[in-house]
């Protein structure tokens, strides 16, 4: 019998008792040992320790089910989906500190392959229900709904609703409250549009859902986010940058924040004042050039200076989470700096970013030019991508980082925006998006102090997709593969936000479309009134099409900060 609580469940649950499982209908005895983890909320979770099977057949089939699926919440079965399912065993939890009990009872249907979990309800509370009769009706108050019911109800919830819940009274606030404590598991979330809007009042952000068209609106208390620059987005949350360009990571839905070490923790950062007495950073990229006077190459010592409030624009190229920043110091946050592209991580609590050099020591075959990365959670490493297509992978498991060279750089004329995304079976693609400046001649709203001296930022153009190529990594190979289709998945992409989905999990995404917006990194983070292009790409019919009602009229979009996809998160 297990006595600490599997991963992904809360410390503060505590093991109930052991349950055998049979079913009906068949000469089979199917057993299981089961744990179930329950906390003082009355919300469960269940994950078998041990599986002892009879009839070999079922074996693979149980084993998967039982060993790597999650159950939460007590929930009360309507109707059985097969007749010869019948209550197996009853497992009983006290409730808190009392000597009150529980029952679950544990259904094993058919030949073993569905199981359910079912209850009656807790022993009986007074007053549950306030009734007050009026002719011809019945008014309850669901305010007093059970505290099991209320989590039940809310485990199964999309994040906006479930933030709409928490504001109806206090007792469903306290439930909202008790998923996040205890980050009890809750339906995978589909992405979201992020973005700013100030249709009902300043600050104002609102998240759209592509599978659902739902919208919410999200208030940024401590810097509205037209303020703030967002440089990515992973496990739902944001990355974005504080006005001295230090890097922060940002729960959109629940507020949190986390720091993570400041710039001139960097290694080629220092921080000084000037003549001024103005802080500014010196940047020393020490990149060797070749000086055609001298027909040798030399290496530049001079710095770039830049300003606090500004280097943001120019230091961070893209920003990769291991995992939700709620695991701790688990969270490994990668980032690939400009100006050159180079490697640096830390994990959270770290007061110092720690670069990652070229070289023997470490195996890194190019110092700078990678343009983009990912974690891959099935082997738990990152994988780089440099700008001709060239990957490596960098394992930060050990005390010192250790890089591979996995493949090779393909050369091309063209050199297309580049992305890495992993699909749910953890197959790796590469995405290659070509783009077009494309002046639309459409009317854009300019304040009144827009200055555009060095006649840099016209305000008309707009970066269009001209195609997407997608490309799987073949690393047994070391080979690129062009694929024409992506059946039954869908992509979104955005900067620092690349992610593949099934469409089987979200039945209102469409298969074999890009859901894309702007992501230049000019734009992310200097032009800030130039159109964005948001839209569907059909992978198949190589045309964008209108993402339908992203901007509806009560929350249109501003251009900047640009907008990104984000699966929510209560934590």
């Amino acid at each position: 019998m297990a006595t600490t609580p599997p991963p992904g469940i809360s410390s503060r649950t505590s093991p109930c008792s052991f349950a055998s499982m049979r079913h009906s209908g068949s000469s089979t005895t199917t057993a299981a040992s089961l744990t179930l983890w329950s906390t003082p909320s009355m919300a469960f979770s269940m994950s078998a320790v041990r599986l002892d099977l009879d009839d070999d057949d079922d074996s693979g089939v149980l084993d998967k089910l039982l060993s790597t699926r999650r159950w939460s919440g007590v929930g009360w079965m309507s109707q059985m989906e097969d007749p010869r399912c019948e209550p197996s065993a009853q497992l009983m939890r006290p409730m808190g500190s009392s000597v009150a009990f529980a029952k679950l009872d544990v259904w094993a249907c058919g030949q073993g392959r569905r199981f359910f979990v079912s209850s009656p309800p807790a022993p009986r509370r007074p007053s549950v229900w306030k009734r007050r009769r009026t002719p011809g009706s019945t008014v309850r108050d669901w305010s007093q709904l059970p505290e099991d019911m209320l989590l039940i109800v809310l485990t199964g919830m999309h994040v906006a609703d479930a933030v709409r819940y928490s504001a109806v009274c206090a007792s469903w606030r306290a439930a909202y409250d008790a998923i996040r404590l205890h980050q009890l598991p809750s339906p995978r979330q589909p992405p979201c549009l992020l973005y700013a809007s100030d249709a009902a009042c300043p600050g104002v952000s609102a998240l759209h859902c592509a599978a659902t068209g739902a919208a919410l609106r999200i208030p940024f208390p401590r810097a509205p986010l037209p303020r703030r620059p967002l440089l990515g987005s992973g496990h739902g949350w944001l990355v974005t940058a504080d006005e001295a360009s230090n890097l922060l990571l940002l729960n959109p839905v629940t507020g949190a924040e986390v720091a993570l070490p400041l710039i001139a923790a960097l290694h080629h950062v220092e921080s000084f004042t000037d003549e001024r007495g103005a802080p500014i950073y010196n940047v020393f990229e020490n990149i060797r050039a070749y000086n055609f006077d001298t027909r040798q190459f030399v290496v530049n010592t001079e710095p770039t200076d830049l300003e606090p409030h500004r280097a943001h624009e120019f230091m961070y190229y893209r920003v990769v989470l291991s995992a939700s920043p709620a695991a701790g110091h688990d969270c490994v946050v990668l980032i690939l700096n400009m100006l050159q592209g180079e490697v640096s991580f830390a994990r959270l609590g770290d007061e110092r970013w720690t670069w990652v050099p070229a070289g023997q020591d470490t195996g890194l075959p190019w110092r700078y030019g990678y343009r983009d990365a990912m974690y891959n959670a099935f082997d738990g490493l990152f994988y780089l991508l440099q700008f001709n297509a060239a990957m490596c992978s960098l394992d930060l498991n050990g005390p010192s980082p250790v890089v591979r060279q996995v493949l090779g750089g393909v050369p091309k004329p063209v050199d297309p925006k580049k992305y890495l995304v992993q699909t749910p079976s953890g197959d790796m693609l590469q995405v290659w998006r070509l783009r077009k400046h494309i002046d639309t001649l459409t009317p854009v709203e300019l304040p009144p102090d827009y200055v555009d001296d060095d006649d840099i930022q016209n305000p008309h153009l707009e970066l269009k997709t001209l195609d997407l190529q997608l490309y799987k990594v073949d690393l047994k190979h070391q080979r690129l593969e062009m694929i024409e289709s992506l059946p039954g998945h869908a992509l979104f992409l955005s900067f620092n936000a690349a992610m593949c989905l099934s469409v089987k999990d979200f039945p209102g995404l469409k298969p074999n479309y890009a859901y894309v917006t702007n992501d230049c990194e000019e734009y992310v983070s200097m032009l800030k009134y130039n159109l964005r292009e948001i839209g569907m790409w059909s992978i198949v019919d190589r045309s964008m099409s209108r993402l339908v009602d992203v901007s509806p009229v009560i929350y249109p979009w501003l251009n900047w900060p640009s907008p990104i996809w984000i699966r929510p998160s209560l934590f």
